[in-house]
């Protein structure tokens, strides 16, 4: 009997691998982005014993032709789980598991890719920049390991050298909308910071204008260094390289973030405030601050999916700022979705929700849920953990603690 491997497996193994050519078909980085497999993905539990079936196989191959074939089928299946554990939010297995189908096939582009940007989501561009360059070795026109390696030098701060590797990204990818806004994003951070002076201290990289924002720079610098001792104790975390914070006018600030006039701060893997042109510091300023660095530190825990509403109000609480004066607009945001609840998001309800997690269930099972999310575990599962209580129980508790009915 012929046993070559594409004659011995059945049916269901052969649409096992259908399912892996058909699956997210916007390529190796959306697989890492994705919140959920794609529909028709295989069940964990059909993966799981087509490897076991190809395993015994390998174990039995007879020629060196026969195990390759059989090794590259199993490193394609092992990125399948992969992407199922990505899709679980469990980044520890996933990463297990990239590295399996590397171990079988050490040039897979799927897995050097996927594991590169899973490798940026847990905050290590230095193991994702690896991952590129040894890709680019086997791979040298791949328009995502090419964004893989532009994405590791932007969060290094090296933006001129991220620029050609997004264009030649983007040169392999032309139809990608979105890798192209991300260019021009590029593009207007680089006319921005181009001119900037950089200081380095212990826990930050502050860019600043060097001609006008220079007591603008060193304000700020102050305001963060004072408040990050307190900060990364109170949240138990440590980033391990310095943060980013680049200063702007307002004018620029808005300009290049894109966002609107009311917007004080941003955090999206560098702290941008709108400061420039200040002489002294203000209780406003060093509010500001402290908001966006406690998202950096919360950031810095793990590539989980900390949810925004806990992101915010746990930023809101430490800024500080009073819960009790969130409550008119927590009626309001009820008003306007017609329903009580913490969705859809706002400011006051993530401030009053996660400040009443805090006051009544204490701090500890409050940074307890964050190291959960943050590690990967699911928002249901992590309430259980650290609350002991469903997510929905608990709302439904802060509610009726604010007169509303749910």
């Amino acid at each position: 009997m012929d046993r070559s491997p594409g004659r011995a497996a059945p049916r269901a193994a052969r649409c096992v691998l259908l399912a892996l050519l058909l699956a997210y078909p916007g390529g190796p980085g959306a697989a890492v982005l994705a919140a959920t497999p794609p529909a028709g993905a295989p069940a964990p539990a059909d993966l799981e014993r087509e490897i076991a079936r190809l395993h015994q196989e390998l174990d039995r191959a007879g020629s060196e032709a026969q195990r390759s074939r059989l090794e590259e089928r199993l490193a394609q299946l092992w990125v399948m789980r992969a992407r199922g554990f990505v899709g679980a939010h469990d980044a520890t297995r996933a990463a297990d598991a990239y590295e399996k189908a590397l171990d079988l096939a050490p040039d897979l582009l799927p897995a050097l890719a996927e594991l590169g940007f899973l490798e940026l989501r847990a905050g290590d561009p230095d193991r994702a920049m690896m991952l590129a360059d040894r890709g680019l070795l086997a791979h040298p026109d791949d328009g995502w390991l090419r964004e893989l390696r532009g994405e590791a030098l932007y969060r290094d701060g090296r933006l001129a050298d991220a620029l050609p590797e997004y264009e030649a990204a983007v040169a392999a990818r032309p139809d990608d909308a979105a890798l192209a806004r991300r260019v021009e994003k590029l593009k207007r951070e680089l006319a921005a910071e181009g001119g900037y002076d950089r200081s380095l201290t212990a826990h930050f990289t502050l860019s600043f204008d060097g001609t006008r924002d220079e007591a603008a720079g060193r304000l700020v610098l102050e305001a963060v260094e004072e408040s990050y001792g307190e900060l990364s104790s109170e949240l138990s975390v440590y980033s391990a390289r310095p943060i980013p914070v680049v200063l702007y006018t307002k004018e620029q600030f808005h300009d290049t973030t894109e966002t609107g006039r009311e917007v004080a701060g941003l955090f999206d893997g560098k702290i941008r405030l709108p400061v420039g042109g200040i002489t002294a510091s203000s209780p406003e300023l060093v509010r500001v601050a402290r908001h966006e660095l406690v998202h950096a530190l919360i950031a810095a825990k793990g590539p989980g999916g900390v949810p925004r509403w806990l992101h915010e109000g746990l930023a809101q609480l430490l800024e500080p700022r009073d819960p009790a004066r969130a409550v008119a607009g927590v009626r309001a945001a009820w008003k306007g979705a017609g329903r009580p609840g913490i969705d859809p998001f706002s400011y006051p309800t993530a401030l009053s929700f996660t400040a009443w997690l805090d006051e009544g269930h204490g701090r500890a099972r409050l940074l307890w849920l964050v190291d959960l999310l943050a590690g990967g575990t699911g928002e249901g599962e992590a309430f259980d953990e650290a609350f002991g209580a469903p997510r929905d129980e608990l709302v439904a508790a802060w509610v009726r603690s604010l007169g509303g009915d749910r």
